[in-house]
């Protein structure tokens, strides 16, 4: 198991520690190294009052990256 994860971190949003966003937190998971059979992806109000499109943009980005 692996785990990447940064306190106030979302789709568009860095984070505490300006660690993430998501885009960036997978990336340094190295998942085409790791061939991890499920990843959980946990979003949610980390980015209210974020531009609605930009989200949904990031979210489709970030699916597609997993894939």
């Amino acid at each position: 198991m692996a785990v990447s994860a940064d306190i106030g971190a979302g789709y568009l949003n860095h984070g505490a520690a300006d660690n993430g966003p998501y885009s960036v937190l997978l990336a340094n998971m190295d998942l085409a190294r790791l061939r991890p059979s499920i990843v959980l992806v946990e979003g949610g109000y980390n980015d209210a009052g974020s531009d609605p499109f930009a989200v949904a943009a990031a979210v489709v980005s970030l699916i597609q990256t997993i894939h």
